[in-house]
């Protein structure tokens, strides 16, 4: 059976609904239902937990899902046993599993390395056209997504010697996926590109205690768990709100779902989601969130009051003092620092 994620309904504080009158809410207008297959390996397994997380949030959204994952395989793999019941106990082969439900999403998601110099990019195109052509059979209703992943952390072994850091590698990986795109059709989740940038603002120092599920050391910021490959709790909320925002084109941040992180990590990290998708960021919910917290490191003090100032009378999104996130850096965001000033939040 294939569950049937509905959302969940929450009151809001009327702080929070004054702020959203100052917000587009554009899309979010609009409910809208999709039905969502993921065809991958551990990395989908750990991730989509949460993409359905930030949609159950959402009272205007319903999701329908199902995963074909099965974990340390290729893509190459699932079509070779596209006929095989090897998902959910042996219940369904990927064809049983296309046929369903009228698919509005397919995502596809590659074994880690594969699309970079050290595996097999040309295998990586070869699966990702044949499950192409596949899904267009036997799921036509579907648009197809390619599930970018990230670069292993900056102290796994395959550094320096198979790649020189991790900007190579996700370089390795955006151009493979960015030309599996193009070649069958499809659309890119850019949730490596949100890795990396999170990788440049808060970078990961060995040691520096970050290498845990919910540290919140900033000199030894993670997403990774201790196998520098798998994702932590901040990685796998990161790339579940990439994914909501991508495929739902509505903000992350509107209804102030946390998951198992942090209230700082979750304000810093849907900025990183919606910088990198595009999605113009909702008025963080008080009541869920850090308000007035500019640098994400969980206190209201004089770094965000710096930031504030810094950037003020600047426009546009993902900048770090606009604390109200209408787009504007002004004197509503100094108000609320100000006014919130030495809170230390959870």
């Amino acid at each position: 059976m294939i569950p049937r994620f509905e959302v969940i309904r929450h009151s809001l504080a009327w702080a929070t609904l004054a702020a959203a009158f100052l917000w587009s809410p554009g899309a979010d207008a609009e409910p809208v239902t999709k039905r969502v297959l993921f065809i991958g390996n551990s990395y989908t397994v750990q991730t989509q937990p949460q993409f359905v997380g930030f949609c159950q949030a959402d009272p205007e959204v319903t999701l329908v899902t199902s995963l074909a994952a099965v974990g340390g395989v290729d893509l190459t793999w699932h079509y070779a046993m596209r006929a095989v019941p090897v998902y959910y106990g042996g219940a369904y082969s990927l064809i049983d599993t296309l046929r369903q439900q009228p698919w509005d999403v397919v995502v596809l998601q590659e074994f880690s390395t594969l699309p970079t110099r050290i595996g097999d990019v040309g295998r990586f195109m070869l699966a990702a056209s044949s499950l192409a052509t596949l899904i267009r059979t036997e799921a036509p209703t579907a648009s197809i997504w390619m599930f970018e992943t990230w670069a292993r952390r900056s102290d796994n072994q395959v550094y320096p010697l198979q790649f020189a850091n991790p900007a190579e590698m996700q370089s390795d990986l955006r151009s493979a996926y960015r030309d599996a795109a193009a070649a069958i059709g499809a659309s890119v989740v850019p949730v490596g590109d949100a890795w990396e940038r999170v990788s440049v603002l808060r970078p990961y120092t060995p040691g520096g205690g970050g290498g845990g599920q919910n540290e919140g050391n900033p000199a030894g910021y993670s997403m990774h768990i201790g196998d520098g490959s798998h994702p932590n709790d901040r990685g796998r909320y990161l790339t579940g709100a990439v994914f909501f925002e991508t495929l739902f084109q509505r903000s992350s941040a509107a209804r102030g779902y946390r998951g198992s992180v942090s209230c700082a990590d979750a304000t810093f990290l849907r900025r990183v989601a919606s910088d990198i998708t595009g999605v113009p960021a909702a008025p963080n919910p008080p009541s869920n969130c850090c308000p007035g917290d500019c640098t994400g490191d969980g206190l209201v003090d004089f770094r965000d009051l710096n930031t504030v100032l810094s950037q003020f009378g600047r426009s546009g999104f993902g900048l770090a003092g606009d604390v109200d996130f209408d787009g504007q850096v002004d004197f509503r965001d100094l108000n609320i620092v100000l006014t919130v000033f030495g809170l230390r939040c959870s």
